[in-house]
């Protein structure tokens, strides 16, 4: 099998990619080589900017692939340039999308509470839109225009020790460090993922027959206040807990509303996620060292 991963280099990506070497595949990385990482041995590595039509053009329009995993796919003009470049030209298409597609409720959202098959489209660039704007509009053109098959996949919260947004790490350190976290009234809660378990996720889905949008996330949502107890309980000590709002010390992961999903859809199809409560100690654990 030969798959081409856009981004790979950093976090969850790069789980994928080691994942994709072990089970035998040809693999090729695009990245603008921003951010160094060790690649394993075998991966073609390609300097492309995935934004750009003609460096895209010029480094794959000739190729064919049966798995494209776009991990940097954050606009409509993003989905429009790999419908383009790649009709005819790949055999699947998995898109990294997000859980924020969905505004918060109380029930466990379900795929079919954002509909990209409906959405009127617009297109712009990731400066021009908010994050949320972005992926609901990329899913729209590639739902409504690909020519090829196309699984988006709505992450939440992805939590690694190597995380580049460092809101896990920020947990961690204050609570070892015995500095206040705001939570700035009832924390509600929120699904959450491993790092690992993406990066198992997206390679599981190059073999699966799903299509269309689809959830992925550990079992057990969790609250802030939940999250910094089992942190609290390997650190040693309890978190000190504020009603701050301000920037640098309120929690990353306060919500006021729930903001969960409904994992129905993978697990029917074959998936079978894990607990939060199994692998976030051992993700604090890591953060310690």
């Amino acid at each position: 099998m030969k798959v081409l991963v856009l981004g790979g280099t950093r976090f969850f990506g790069k789980r994928l990619v080691t994942r994709a070497v072990e089970s035998g595949w040809d693999v090729v990385v695009a990245t603008r080589g921003h951010s160094f990482a060790q690649l394993p041995q075998g991966v073609h590595h390609v300097l492309v900017d995935r934004h750009d039509i003609q460096s895209m053009g010029q480094a794959f329009r000739d190729q064919t692939f049966d798995v494209v995993f776009d991990q940097v796919g954050y606009s409509p003009d993003d989905a429009r340039l790999s419908c383009q470049l790649f009709r005819g030209n790949v055999g699947r298409y998995v898109f990294t999308s997000s859980a924020s597609v969905y505004e918060p409720q109380m029930i466990p959202l379900k795929e079919e509470h954002f509909d990209p098959r409906t959405l009127a489209i617009r297109y712009g660039g990731q400066s021009e839109l908010t994050y949320p704007e972005g992926k609901r509009l990329a899913e729209a053109v590639f739902f409504q225009q690909a020519t090829f098959p196309v699984v988006a996949v709505r992450f939440p919260i992805v939590i690694g020790e190597d995380d580049y947004t460092g809101r896990f790490r920020f947990h961690v350190e204050r609570i070892q460090q015995g500095k206040p976290i705001g939570i700035p009234g009832k924390a509600a809660k929120m699904s959450f993922i491993s790092a690992d378990e993406a990066g198992a996720f997206l390679h599981w889905l190059a073999t699966s027959d799903l299509r269309g949008p689809v959830n992925a996330a550990s079992h057990i949502p969790l609250s802030a206040t939940e999250v910094m107890d089992i942190i609290a309980e390997e650190v040693g000590q309890p978190p000190v807990i504020s009603t701050s709002t301000r920037e640098g010390e309120r929690s990353p992961y306060f919500i006021s509303e729930n903001w969960t999903l409904n994992l129905t859809k993978a697990v029917e199809h074959g998936y079978r996620f894990t607990n939060s409560k199994e692998w976030l100690p051992e993700v604090t654990r890591k953060c310690m060292t």
